[in-house]
């Protein structure tokens, strides 16, 4: 995360965009998820307005993730999310 990266993602046209965005999403369709626990040694907040949707205090990274992936889905149920890529091109 350097700002030269952050300059160069910034200035790529929106085709370019939308095709960095689709390939990426094909590179992680193609993992498969660690079978080992994630130990970041950090505390990660994901915070939705006044909300704290997900986060690593007093529990584990992968418990986040779930939390992450309801209110996510919530969103989707109540119509507040498209999905990623759903209206592009």
């Amino acid at each position: 995360l350097s700002p030269d990266a952050l300059v160069e993602v910034s200035n790529r046209g929106t085709d370019e965009a939308i095709a960095a965005a689709r390939a990426s999403a094909a590179r992680i369709a193609k993992t498969r998820p660690s079978e080992e626990r994630v130990d970041l040694d950090a505390q990660i907040r994901v915070v939705h307005g006044r909300e704290t949707v997900a986060s690593t205090e007093g529990t584990s990274f992968e418990q986040a993730c779930a939390d992450f992936a309801r209110f996510i889905g919530r969103l989707e149920k109540e119509g507040g999310m498209q999905r990623a890529g759903a209206s592009l091109p």
